[in-house]
């Protein structure tokens, strides 16, 4: 008896590991389908859709670095351009000093329009000769930008890879030079980055 027992527990436990609502919203919407109840089905997939999305945004918020020693973090934010009519993808975290004023904002934007802008500025260096807060900014072999004006204590780096599709932003405020900006920079797997947001 208490071997029935165990077994049909030792069931019901495996069953519910392998429950996916994914899964469930699929079968769920193929039923519909075949049911002839097209609306149920088209809300069922969407249902999947969105779960699937949510998996996505949840693991590219793995891809933002921790707080480097002697800093702290926000939660990390995730955001698909698609879901607004737009292409590409958003990820964003702040970070801040334990102890003072320092702050940075770290973004990293995949196959977005907004590429096209920083682009143009690399590729024609009399838009950058109007700025004379803007310079070039090479960094790992990467050509970006670095603003910055005289006496004011914000930085902001800009990074285009893969020919624009992947733009990476750091500003920095309250800092006194742009080495923290350089130290989340060296903090991003680039790599790692460009595996997971450019499919």
């Amino acid at each position: 008896m208490m071997r029935k027992l165990l077994l049909i527990t030792l069931l019901a436990l495996a069953s519910s590991i392998q429950a996916d609502p994914v899964i469930d919203q699929l079968e769920a919407g193929r039923q519909a389908y075949e049911n002839g109840e097209y609306r149920r089905a088209v809300e069922e997939l969407n249902l999947a859709i969105a779960e699937i999305q949510r998996k996505i945004e949840e693991a590219d918020k793995q891809l933002l670095p921790e707080p480097l020693p002697g800093w702290k973090a926000e939660e990390a934010e995730a955001q698909s351009m698609a879901m607004m009519g737009m292409g590409g993808s958003v990820l964003q975290r702040s970070y801040y000093r334990e102890e003072g004023d320092e702050r940075v904002e770290l973004q990293i934007i995949a196959d977005s329009p907004m590429s096209q802008m920083f682009i143009m500025m690399l590729s024609n260096p009399m838009l950058m000769q109007a700025d004379s807060n803007t310079r070039l900014f090479r960094y790992r072999g990467q050509r970006g930008l670095m603003e910055h004006e005289a006496g004011s204590d914000v930085w902001e780096a800009t990074l285009l890879l893969q020919g624009g599709r992947l733009l990476i932003r750091v500003k920095g405020s309250g800092l006194k030079d742009d080495q923290p900006i350089k130290a989340y920079l060296d903090a991003l797997d680039f790599q790692r980055l460009q595996e997971a947001l450019l499919r």
